[in-house]
């Protein structure tokens, strides 16, 4: 079953090869532009350009959890997928994955070239011995998990609320956007409800940073996750069910 997985998983990746090279390329070629605009435009404006197209990622990535199975059936395939010895999760799980290896891709492509624009910018007089805090760097990673996790909370629910919408031969389309408005209503009220119960996870410390007159202030918040891990308990339950739907309940 391991390697029935593992040729599920690589028949998605040879899928999106195509498409992921083409954004890349269209990344890269941004970037390009961006460079040939430094001393051109008003400092550091290439750079806020960069990481403002790291907001498209998201979006891409929603776009993709539903486009991934839409993809399936346009083209004749899921006759093909849904014939296969495995169960429904190895379809859903391996589609999750591929999006957000491609969301990693592209967000790394991002960050690299929006830092490259940075110190070619001349850092904007921005304190470099920042870059080397230890305590901003945790921050960051933190915020990223925590945004990662609820990003795939969203995918999950966009993944079921399309599978679910296959499960009638008319109007699927509003089949889908109401199931994906109550199913976003049933995870994160689930998040709210389970919340109390997870109040022995501790908050997650995040350091800000001021700059007032070229003085440094640093500053701490904490960020309580007992929510967003309820929200993405809740979610899980959406994924098997969503799995179930698709291998047993779905006619072609």
């Amino acid at each position: 079953m391991r390697s029935a997985y593992l040729q599920l998983l690589g028949k998605e990746l040879q899928q999106a090869v195509s498409t992921a090279l083409v954004f890349i390329l269209l990344i890269v070629a941004w970037f390009a532009f961006l460079t040939t605009r430094i001393g051109v435009w008003p400092n550091l404006l290439p750079f806020g350009l960069g990481i403002a197209t790291l907001g498209f990622v998201p979006f891409w990535a929603l776009w993709r959890t539903f486009y991934s199975f839409r993809q399936e059936w346009t083209g004749d395939h899921m006759y093909l997928l849904l014939s296969l010895p495995v169960p429904g999760w190895y379809a859903t799980s391996t589609k999750l994955i591929v999006a957000m290896i491609e969301l990693f891709i592209y967000s790394g492509i991002i960050l690299g070239g929006s830092l490259l624009l940075f110190t070619a910018d001349g850092l904007g007089g921005f304190p470099v011995e920042l870059l080397r805090e230890q305590a901003l760097f945790s921050t960051s990673l933190k915020a990223a998990l925590v945004q990662t996790l609820g990003l795939v909370i969203l995918m999950i629910v966009i993944q079921f609320s399309y599978l679910f919408s296959r499960l009638v031969s008319r109007r699927r389309g509003l089949m889908m956007i109401l199931v994906g408005l109550v199913s976003s209503w049933f995870v994160f009220r689930v998040g709210g409800w389970i919340a109390p119960l997870l109040d022995w996870i501790p908050p997650v410390k995040l350091h800000g940073i001021q700059i007032d007159a070229g003085v440094v202030y640093m500053h701490t918040a904490y960020l309580g996750v007992a929510p967003i891990i309820g929200s993405f308990a809740a979610a899980l339950l959406l994924f098997i069910i969503g799995s179930n739907v698709l291998e047993r309940d779905i006619e072609l």
